[in-house]
């Protein structure tokens, strides 16, 4: 079985759940499935499930959603948990992809795909149980995608291999139930399978290399649902209403201002009234304006100005009749007047947002040639619609929107269809890895050849030190956020966080914890073991920091970049190849030829032309020579050298692709934690923005395991949070302390200014503590403000009274003051009762307080060399006394 929504409806229901219960437990999982990004519907894993309980409660991420109103998101999710648990792993069936190359299918061989029973697979996993259920994955051709769904009827054997009977292959038998052959029958698209990757944040290869890897069961489900209601739907009618109906693809956040902006234009056209001044610059000024960006080539605020008059009587054209001809005649007037000196160039990208304003169900929001182009080869390969490649930007929308026709989509939806159209080209620039920016690099020549000024806004290295409850987390989450995209904005944490995740799922932030055994190998290079038919082969590995360098590196100038020099992309097309061909990829060499059948993350197996034994080769040693990091001598010189002159060509048969600028964070939690000359070695020089490429002195070292040639761009940042109840800020690495700037962040007592609980001044009673600290300890090891900052009225938990009670203070104390101090003073509990000026209190109202007990003689009779000693105890009762507080700053004849 599988878990569902409407099973889990049963399985309340079967509990004697009512109807409302029931609706409202499925709204608390859909809350969590929206505010937590992830759709719970879809995971049956159990730790993955306490994971997300744990975030939404008390302490978690989403805690003020999860205990909204009575907790009713926390005990959904806990009620979905023990649905999936109340079924046993042995009565949950699972999900299996075959693969299907017709181009390379032979007589004999899977040469067809038929409704039938008991059809001969080729299938590399022995896992599949007779009942699991079974995906063919059309790949090698267009239309790619899924085209057949059925059932496991027997499990794994060995038999000739079906296109050389003098091997043999690992088959499953499988009953094929349906087919859909062609985009009209409603094969299930490649492009909308990776769009469940985003939005499960699963990192699965739709495309494997091998026949029979298990779907994820998160996936799985999301597979099942969409192929049962994809049964003769076009592929591309599927994408488009998925994405309308799907929560995160649907973009709520930009289709209302969407539709609200196209019912302005509406009123305008119906209307005589001329153009006003506010509409003229929402069309022509903002690099966004509720229809599209146009970033980077936005048109300047003087040349907007200046030219009103002008920009008036092209949009009143635009308005009149948002024709091809118009938008021919617009450009021909707009050149004129770039000839004339009214404006530095034709804003192509601008010109055509107004066309989109005024005409939606004509042009896309994709306002920029060359973008509409990739939309139009997709439309034509891979969902195999008849549409022509104009060069034209009107034309090129008439073709796109014709597709959508022909595949039966509901043309009357206007903004969403403009939406789905954004999101499919977003697709296919996450599977390219290329950046989403409207300019038509053609058009802007100048800014391609113009380099990147080296421009940081911010330190490279920084590190953010203080005590606990400091606001180091929040701070840290900003600053990466503005290092990696200094144009983001947010209003709230809620917004910062949401962007975090989004750099951060990007690969553009990166964030790791420093320990003690935390070493070198992990954070740069090492080696990595592996078995091989029984024998142990080590590989170099690259750690988190070298990863990181390489992709900054990658992205560390704006323009076209020829698909041939990026190890990345090419080695995507190889992998694209491999998984086309059942039988592997045949790489010439000088003298012969060798055979390469399978490859995984760090391994590429391959079979000489003679000989029986598999031979094999690391994928990132192939990466440092194809970047010329590293130099091959020896045997498998040859082997290196032709599987790279392999790759490379297929990138030569690519177009060049467009490459933006991008800056890549890393965050490195509690740094002082971890023995920094022996984690950062030779590189610490390497940091220094002076020394990084693209500084004014670039500095190159050789790494000791490979060979490999190793230099830091400048547009990585480096982001260190320190925790200095911990260790000293003095015992730090004084490498380390002269590269990076540090930034302190003490307790901050004064935003609990005026705040009091029952009369308690949080102010002042934070302040004194810390007084105190600072005299017996030092102020490394003060009480930080962002425990008690939900009680402050502007910052209250969402449902939660306006007013803090004593109850949420006393929590505070026993929960987080307390066991700081103690650890801090290693329950040294007179010092404990200094800081709280228990010293000063009758017993009563003393938090730490001598214990009463039998005296040492009665508890050790006949032993003298026992010293008496004090013995304390935690007054339970003085957590609930607001005296208690008050007299932490206050001398108790005052208090009186």
């Amino acid at each position: 079985m599988t878990f569902s929504k409407e099973g889990f409806k049963q399985f309340l229901h079967d509990r004697g759940h009512t109807g409302n219960t029931i609706n409202s437990y499925v709204s608390g999982v859909n809350q969590a499935s929206h505010h937590g990004e992830q759709v719970v519907w879809s995971i049956s894993d159990v730790a993955a499930l306490q994971q997300i309980i744990a975030d939404f409660d008390h302490g978690g991420a989403y805690e003020e959603i999860g205990l909204r109103g009575n907790n009713v998101v926390i005990n959904a999710l806990k009620r979905w948990a023990e649905y999936v648990e109340s079924v046993p792993a042995e009565n949950l069936t699972k999900s299996y992809l075959l693969t299907w190359n017709p181009a390379n299918a032979k007589e004999g061989g899977s040469d067809q795909v038929v409704v039938g029973t008991d059809i001969q697979w080729s299938c590399h996993s022995s896992q599949p149980q007779v009942g699991d259920t079974i995906y063919i994955m059309q790949l090698g051709q267009n239309p790619r995608g899924i085209v057949a769904k059925g059932t496991v009827s027997q499990t794994s054997f060995v038999a000739p291999y079906w296109a050389d009977t003098n091997k043999t292959w690992r088959y499953i038998k499988v009953d094929i139930d349906e087919v859909r052959r062609t985009c009209g029958d409603g094969l299930l698209p490649l492009l909308l399978l990776e769009r469940f990757n985003d939005k499960q944040n699963k990192p699965f290869r739709w495309t494997p290399i091998t026949s029979g890897v298990e779907v994820p069961q998160s996936l799985a489900t999301e597979l099942n649902t969409q192929w049962q209601a994809g049964r003769d739907v076009h592929s591309l009618r599927q994408f488009i209403e998925w994405t309308q109906q799907d929560e995160v693809n649907s973009r709520s956040e930009w289709l209302p201002k969407f539709k609200e902006r196209l019912g302005e234009i509406q009123q305008l056209k119906q209307s005589a009234t001329p153009i006003g001044d506010d509409m003229l610059e929402w069309l022509w000024a903002p690099p966004y304006n509720g229809i599209c960006s146009v970033m980077p080539g936005v048109l300047p605020k003087e040349a907007f100005e200046k030219q009103k008059v002008f920009l008036r009587d092209v949009a009143e054209s635009i308005r009149t009749s948002p024709s091809a001809e118009t938008h021919q005649s617009v450009f021909k007037t707009w050149k004129a007047a770039v000839t004339q000196g009214a404006f530095a160039k034709t804003y192509e990208v601008v010109i055509n947002r107004v066309f989109s304003a005024f005409a939606a169900e004509q042009y896309s929001t994709i306002v920029g040639p060359a973008n509409c182009k990739k939309v139009l080869k997709c439309l034509q390969q891979e969902f195999t619609l008849d549409v022509l490649l104009p060069d034209d930007w009107p034309t090129q929308n008439a073709w796109i929107f014709t597709g959508l026709q022909e595949a039966g989509v509901n043309m009357t939806k206007v903004a969403e269809n403009n939406v789905a159209i954004w999101q499919l080209f977003e697709a296919l620039s996450a599977r390219s890895k290329e950046a989403k920016i409207q300019t038509d690099f053609s058009e802007e020549a100048e800014e391609k050849d113009s380099p990147m000024p080296t421009v940081h806004s911010a330190p490279l290295n920084q590190i953010y030190f203080g005590p606990p409850g400091t606001g180091k987390t929040f701070i840290t989450m900003e600053a990466a956020v503005r290092a990696a995209d200094p144009s983001a904005r947010w209003k709230n944490r809620d917004e910062l966080k949401v962007k975090y995740k989004a750099l951060a799922d990007a690969g553009r932030i990166v964030f790791v914890t420093f320990h003690q055994s935390y070493s070198y190998e992990d954070f740069v290079e090492g080696l990595t073991a592996s078995s091989d038919s029984g024998k142990i082969q080590y590989a170099p590995k690259n750690g988190v920091f070298k990863k990181l360098v390489q992709k900054a590196k990658d992205n560390q100038h704006t323009g076209q970049q020829a698909i041939s020099t990026s190890f990345e992309r090419c080695w995507e097309l190889f992998l694209e190849q491999l998984s086309g061909n059942a039988e592997g990829v045949t790489i010439t060499t000088r003298r012969s030829t060798f055979l390469i059948t399978e490859v995984d993350d760090n391994t590429i197996r391959f079979d000489k032309s003679s000989g029986d034994s598999v031979h094999s080769l690391s994928v990132s040693t192939l990466q440092a020579v194809f970047n010329q990091q590293r130099v091959i001598k020896g045997g498998l010189q040859p082997y290196y050298e032709s599987l790279i002159s392999h790759i490379k060509a297929l990138g030569e048969q690519q177009n060049t692709a467009a490459v933006e600028r991008q800056n890549f964070v890393l965050v490195i939690d509690e740094i002082n934690r971890g023995n920094i000359s022996r984690i950062f070695g030779e590189l610490i020089t390497l940091i220094e923005p002076s020394k990084r490429l693209g500084g004014n002195e670039p500095l190159e070292v050789v790494l000791p395991l490979t060979g490999d040639k190793f230099a830091v761009p400048d547009n990585l940042y480096i982001i260190g949070t320190m925790n200095t109840a911990d260790r000293s800020l003095a015992g730090l690495d004084l490498a380390l302390r002269r590269r990076f700037d540090f930034i302190e962040m003490p307790p901050q007592p004064e935003l609990l200014a005026e705040v009091f609980v029952e009369n308690i001044d949080l102010e002042l009673m934070l302040k004194t503590i810390n007084d105190r600290i600072s005299v017996l300890l030092d102020k490394d090891h003060c009480i930080g403000h962002a425990s008690f900052m939900h009680l402050h009225p502007d910052h209250r938990p969402v449902k939660a009274p306006e007013t803090a009670s004593l109850a949420e203070l006393a929590q505070v104390f026993q929960h987080k003051v307390l066991p700081l101090l103690q650890e801090y003073f290693f329950e040294d509990w007179q010092r404990i009762a200094w800081v709280l000026n228990d010293q000063n209190k009758v017993p009563e109202s003393a938090f730490i307080r001598k214990a009463a007990g039998k005296p040492i003689a009665e508890l050790f009779k006949g032993v003298s060399q026992i010293k008496a000693r004090d013995r304390w105890e935690i007054n339970q009762d003085a957590f609930d006394s607001v005296e208690s507080y008050q007299l932490i700053y206050q001398d108790e004849t005052v208090a009186q």
